[in-house]
């Protein structure tokens, strides 16, 4: 097959010859709204996105991002996010987001983080307002800090292990 020939593919029911169809292998457009309820997908790619009592792989919108009571590994927004009795691994939004009683492993806002009742382990807004009960392990300035004293940590006793092994 040339490099840049269609893929072919084979199609045929049992009893028929086969068929022989150009089937070109793009990915899909997004859909303008994806209403997730009460189901598993491994992925999502829309404009608008609401998931509900539900667990997502991987969850990308153009614009907003509605999460309720749902399990996401990795999501981004264009716009805004509103995410309440969820967890998620990462989050990336283009805008503002709204947190209540979740759980985020790694939060990056462009705007405002309006976060109530949730716990966050890393924080990177630039403006957040943090309500009752919400717990963030490390923001921003604090994450900056901690990856160049662990980078310089960590390099300094690389240098040491490889010369003391050179002199063995």
């Amino acid at each position: 097959m040339e490099e840049n020939e269609p893929e072919t593919m084979e199609n045929s029911a049992p009893g028929e010859p086969g068929v022989s169809q150009q089937a070109e292998l793009q990915p899909k457009p997004p859909v303008e709204a994806a209403n997730i309820s009460n189901t598993i997908v491994g992925a999502v790619r829309s404009q608008q996105a609401s998931i509900e009592s539900s667990a997502a792989g991987a969850v990308a919108a153009g614009n907003d991002v509605n999460v309720d009571g749902a399990v996401v590994a990795a999501m981004a927004a264009g716009n805004s996010a509103t995410i309440s009795n969820s967890g998620a691994g990462a989050v990336i939004v283009g805008g503002d987001a709204d947190l209540s009683n979740s759980f985020i492993n790694t939060l990056i806002v462009g705007g405002k983080a309006k976060v109530k009742g949730s716990f966050i382990a890393l924080l990177f807004a630039d403006k957040a307002e943090l309500g009752d009960g919400t717990r963030v392990l490390l923001n921003t300035r604090q994450a900056i800090i901690f990856a160049l004293v662990f980078g310089l940590a960590s390099g300094s006793l690389s240098a040491l292990l490889r010369r003391a092994t050179r002199r063995r």
